[in-house]
């Protein structure tokens, strides 16, 4: 994700006129769930989601803009050239921003959030999610964020991939 992001960013930054600014971010997410629901489960799943989100100031005006990222490199340079033309219109139509402040410094910042959930096997120790010392149908509902790491003992034969 994050060379996608890199790779947009690029192009967008080179579509620029002298006289704006373009702030760029990112927000995406890779995760893998199940849920289990009365020992059951009932709901599994691939996140694989990002998407870009632009400001642009320009001619006292502010513009916002974003676009979901599909993963094909062209087809998202495509949208992402379209997104900067369309903020360029829009800029042109509204109104002018007494109160606009061009930024003074220029940078970025990059943050990454992982999960620090409880381990499977923790878990399995703790009694959490093993099935000979708690029934799984005391739990209304939970979620296990990598299914190859379920205990065999567990009752998949509910298993259902609609939601």
């Amino acid at each position: 994700m994050e060379n996608q992001f890199k790779t947009i960013s690029k192009t967008l930054f080179s579509l620029i006129n002298k006289d704006e600014v373009l702030t760029v971010s990112f927000t995406g997410e890779e995760s893998q769930f199940i849920r289990l629901n009365n020992a059951k489960i009932r709901q599994t799943g691939l996140v694989n989601d990002a998407d870009i989100n632009l400001k642009m100031i320009s001619n006292g005006t502010t513009c916002t803009g974003s676009f979901t990222l599909s993963g094909n490199d062209s087809f998202d340079l495509r949208r992402a050239k379209s997104e900067i033309e369309r903020m360029r219109i829009e800029v042109s139509q509204i109104l002018k921003d007494p109160y606009v402040t061009m930024p003074s410094e220029l940078g970025s910042s990059h943050e990454t959030k992982h999960s620090n959930g409880l381990s499977f096997e923790n878990a399995v120790d703790a009694g959490v999610l093993n099935p000979n010392s708690n029934s799984l149908q005391d739990y209304e509902s939970f979620v296990v964020t990598n299914p190859d790491l379920v205990d065999p003992g567990i009752d998949v034969s509910g298993l259902r991939t609609s939601t």
